[in-house]
């Protein structure tokens, strides 16, 4: 028979009555409701004692429904002699309890146990106990055995399968010493007095020395040894504290040479420029000659120099001296993968960067902080040369195309939204410059008229949807399509707008460009606007001399 629930502390009130199901309607000062603590359709003892009506309680079985409320399964004990009670309305309370069965049946589990243990403790007595009337002895032999007990029996284990002290005075152990991995703080072997300082296994095929609690050396897995750290890069790496020197090389010139034959040597103390430290390729040959020094640090600035020679100091942070090419910057990744820069940066991160991008053949000038970008010079003009042509120059009196009438300003797809100029721009009309066609014909004065009467007020798409219908403001002119049919209606161009191609028009234009499939009609309206007033005058012309 399965165990009914039980959880501790938890107690409702309830006003309803009757026979059936009773509906908790809150939690008893210091005690918990039902709801979280019982789940719901599981089985428990419950106890309903009237407040109200105090001669009316129940205890038994029951549940809680879906709803919420205590379905009394099975009556245990009642004020109406075992049967459910059928409660008046009013104030009673309802329990979760344990019954009077569950306190017998682990009374009987107790008193099993308690059989049980003293079974127990007559076999023991009746067991051989160890011995501890023989002599003794202040050292072991490795002949010794030790009696131990081995499943049912007993069995004689040499005693130099064990730790023990010889004659000698020492710890002898004939097998292979197995001990816990053990910390920086406890390491595995110490000594005595000094627990805190010995050999421990941070991991898996890593060995490392304590001392005083503190990791100092580590030999990791695949053979590398850290000095000071836990993580060495390389076979050999030390690491000093900010105070002290990392490797101290000492006496004489103080070299530190990385081969036999000093083909890389790095130094310090008295040389012929006064530096605390160089680096150099050179030859044992016990001296330096006045091409030393390759690289240099001066510990009175902080200054660097590469190339400055024997004779002077470096003049800045980073001085490099060549009569040749001075900076090179490489990376192995080709163009599309990877990136190669020269940042600037301050404690806070990076500020400004020149490079090329790693996902296309751009080359990049970025300044990321929030003031302005320079550029300056000194002569008559900045040249931004495209391709190996001239594109534009800015001068200090203007900005013009690389050659004459070569270059627009935006196109189709890139529109500049607003120009602003103290003075019209001025379109070059040289005489000298055209082929003259004279007056418009009849066709494109009937085109004109036509086009007269399409003028009108309109919106902009995108200024309605950023600033709604009421706030976009209304503009005034043609829809470039309406004026390309209205010349295809009169025979005056090849398609209307439907199939736009090169037109003999210049105020009809129409850019398409390949990224997305995109396109733009356009007119130009300086002529269309002349277009017009020539239809205009000769109407009113026309009209003057009919009358």
């Amino acid at each position: 028979m399965p165990t009914p629930f039980f959880a501790d502390m938890v107690r409702e009130m309830c006003q309803e009555g009757g026979t059936g199901p009773l509906t908790p309607t809150g939690a008893v000062p210091g005690h918990r409701r039902f709801a979280g603590a019982v789940p719901a359709g599981v089985s428990f003892h419950y106890a309903v004692a009237g407040i109200a009506q105090p001669g009316q309680w129940e205890t038994g079985l029951g549940h809680i429904d879906t709803s919420g409320r205590l379905v009394r399964d099975s009556v245990a004990a009642s004020s109406a002699g075992g049967a459910p009670v059928d409660f008046a309305p009013g104030l009673k309370t309802i329990a979760l309890t344990v019954g009077a069965g569950w306190y017998a049946a682990s009374d009987g589990a107790r008193a099993a146990l308690d059989d049980g243990m003293t079974a127990l403790g007559a076999a023991v007595d009746g067991k051989q106990p160890l011995s501890t009337t023989h002599a003794e002895v202040a050292t072991g032999a490795a002949g010794d055995l030790i009696t131990v007990r081995r499943g049912a029996g007993w069995v004689n284990v040499p005693l130099a399968t064990l730790p023990f002290q010889g004659a000698a005075g020492l710890h002898q152990f004939g097998g292979i010493l197995s001990v816990p991995g053990g910390s920086a703080a406890a390491p595995a072997i110490s000594f005595t007095g000094d627990l805190d300082t010995g050999v421990f296994r941070p991991g898996s095929n890593t060995l490392a020395l304590a001392v005083g609690g503190a990791e100092r050396m580590r030999i990791t897995s695949d053979g590398r040894v850290g000095i000071g750290r836990s993580d060495p890069p390389v076979p050999l790496s030390v690491l000093g504290a900010a105070s002290s020197p990392a490797l101290n090389a000492a006496g004489g010139g103080a070299e530190l040479k990385f081969d036999s034959t000093a083909a890389l040597a790095l130094g310090g103390g008295p040389a012929p420029m006064g530096y605390a430290l160089w680096l150099q390729g050179k030859q044992d040959n016990g001296g330096y000659t006045g091409s030393a020094f390759p690289i240099a640090l001066n510990p009175l600035g902080g200054h660097v120099g590469i190339g400055t020679g024997a004779g002077a100091a470096p003049a800045a942070r980073l001085h490099v001296k060549s009569s040749g090419e001075i900076l090179r910057l490489d990376t192995a990744a080709a163009r599309g993968s990877g990136s190669n820069s020269l940042t600037f940066s301050d404690p806070t991160g990076r500020k400004a960067y020149v490079g090329y991008g790693s996902a296309d053949d751009r080359f990049e000038i970025v300044n990321e902080m929030t003031g302005a970008a320079y550029l300056s010079t000194g002569g008559p003009s900045w040249q931004f040369w495209v391709a190996g042509t001239l594109s534009c120059a800015i001068t200090a009196s203007d900005v013009r195309p690389g050659s004459d009438n070569s270059k627009s300003l935006g196109n189709g797809a890139g529109r500049w939204s607003v120009v602003y100029s103290a003075s019209g721009a001025i379109n070059t009309s040289d005489a000298r410059e055209k082929r003259w066609r004279g007056s418009m014909t009849g066709a494109e004065l009937a085109a004109a008229r036509r086009i007269v009467a399409e003028l009108g007020f309109y919106q902009w798409n995108d200024a309605i949807a950023a600033k709604g219908e009421d706030s976009a403001r209304y503009h005034f002119g043609v829809r470039a399509q309406a004026v390309w049919d209205i010349m295809a209606g009169e025979g005056l161009c090849d398609r209307s707008s439907a199939a736009p191609c090169d037109q003999p028009y210049a105020f009809l234009c129409h850019d398409a460009w390949a990224e997305e499939g995109g396109s733009r009609f356009g007119i130009r309206p300086d002529q269309l606007t002349l277009f017009l007033i020539a239809a205009q005058e000769a109407r009113i012309a026309m009209l003057e001399g009919g009358a």
